[in-house]
């Protein structure tokens, strides 16, 4: 549903999302995190996206 509560027609549609903090490329896991989309469609049809996040400032003290 959409803000205003109309129904978008994506019924059979399920969705997950994991976010674990994860090191890479010599970032560390406290530093970095990996996101795990991941969708199934009406026809068990399964699309995983995953894409990476990392602190690109300094932590305040």
């Amino acid at each position: 549903m959409n803000i205003a509560g109309n129904n978008l027609g994506f019924n059979g549609y399920t969705a997950a999302v994991a976010v674990v903090n994860k090191a890479i490329n010599g970032i560390t896991a406290a530093n970095s995190l990996s996101i795990t989309v991941t969708v199934t469609g009406p026809l068990n049809t399964t699309v995983v996206l995953e894409g990476y996040r990392t602190r690109y400032t300094p932590r305040e003290p």
